[in-house]
């Protein structure tokens, strides 16, 4: 992860066919949002955009809820994951 002008950048990879449960430790950072962002890439293994379907493997952003010095998010099957928060 990064951390710049109060954000917190967290990248993972999920490379499973299932959802991964991933244990975020952010001990020691203090002021952390409850919230904060998800900008997902997922699709499965053989997904690719072509012209007829440009937009098969797209991103996604959402909301995740429940940000927390330590707290579990769960990675899509076959993802990307880049997980905004932010920390005053």
């Amino acid at each position: 992860g990064e951390k710049d002008n109060g954000h917190i950048i967290i990248k993972l990879i999920n490379m499973d066919d299932k959802v991964k449960q991933v244990q975020i430790n952010l001990n020691g950072i203090t002021g952390l949002a409850s919230e904060g962002t998800a900008t997902i890439l997922a699709g499965t293994k053989d997904a690719e955009n072509s012209f007829k379907t440009p937009e098969n493997v797209t991103t996604v952003t959402e909301t995740v809820k429940g940000i927390a010095p330590s707290f579990t998010y769960d990675a899509k099957p076959d993802s990307v994951t880049i997980l905004d928060l932010i920390s005053k």
